[in-house]
């Protein structure tokens, strides 16, 4: 089987995120990691409780490194999907990035094409 490429994902804990579900959010990622058997060691993934990430429109939101992709508007089944696609097999999961990082020396972020309308999803609580 493949290799679980590393990932750090930064769980944003600002105001905006702590209201909409960042709690839930952090709960989910580490449930998801720890019961499928992906512990959260340096062969996987990492999380990482932050302050605010700055998009906060888009609360609750995500980041997830190396590329920098963030994530908002997060519901339970968008959350699943970034999991397995993004966090586990180092896919972009372009219907939910809001944006992508290019390199740590690149001040723009270049917007990502959302597939769906996102509109006022359920929040995960």
């Amino acid at each position: 089987p493949a290799r679980t490429l590393a990932r750090r994902v930064l769980v944003c804990h600002g105001e905006a995120c702590k209201e909409a579900g960042a709690a839930g959010i952090w709960r989910q990622l580490s449930d998801a990691l720890s019961t499928s058997g992906r512990d959260l060691g340096s062969d996987s993934a990492r999380m990482t409780k932050t302050s605010c990430l700055g998009p906060c429109r888009l609360a609750p939101v995500i980041q997830v490194y190396p590329e920098g992709t963030i994530y908002g508007l997060l519901g339970r089944a968008e959350l699943e999907l970034i999991i397995d696609r993004h966090i586990v097999h180092g896919q972009v999961a372009t219907q939910f990035a809001f944006a992508e990082r290019q390199g740590a020396d690149r001040e723009a972020q270049t917007t990502v094409a959302a597939a769906v309308d996102h509109g006022q999803k359920g929040h995960v609580s």
